[in-house]
């Protein structure tokens, strides 16, 4: 997942900007992936292994609790919709308080619902 590099202080602003776009291709990732439903890990059509499904970090997998207390749903949506914010702050370069906190509320559910996905 991270590497040591990607987790240093910033030299510099060009330089924050620089690990902003290395560290956010792993929130695009998790965030990316589709959630698992009961009836697939059931059925276990992800787990297969063949080339037309998915595996690893393309599926949440199935939490096996009830719907009240499946949180992958709300971190998905609460993820993605703060990786908007932290894609236009990227891509604009700019640094604000809103950013911020996409930031991290986008590697909060990046850690959450990595800890759910499919090995």
């Amino acid at each position: 997942m991270y590497h040591e590099d990607a987790v240093v202080t910033p030299r510099d602003t060009d330089h924050f900007w620089v690990l902003v776009e290395e560290n956010i291709g792993y929130l695009r990732t998790v965030l990316g992936a589709r959630i698992e439903s009961e009836e697939e890990a059931l059925a276990g059509t992800f787990r297969e292994g063949d080339n037309n499904k998915l595996t690893g970090m393309m599926m949440i997998a199935h939490a096996g609790t009830s719907e009240a207390n499946d949180m992958r749903y709300y971190f998905h949506f609460v993820g993605n919709d703060a990786l908007k914010i932290v894609e236009e702050g990227l891509a604009n370069r700019k640094l604000s308080i809103e950013f911020c906190q996409a930031w991290g509320v986008a590697h909060c559910a990046h850690g959450y619902l990595a800890a759910w996905s499919a090995p």
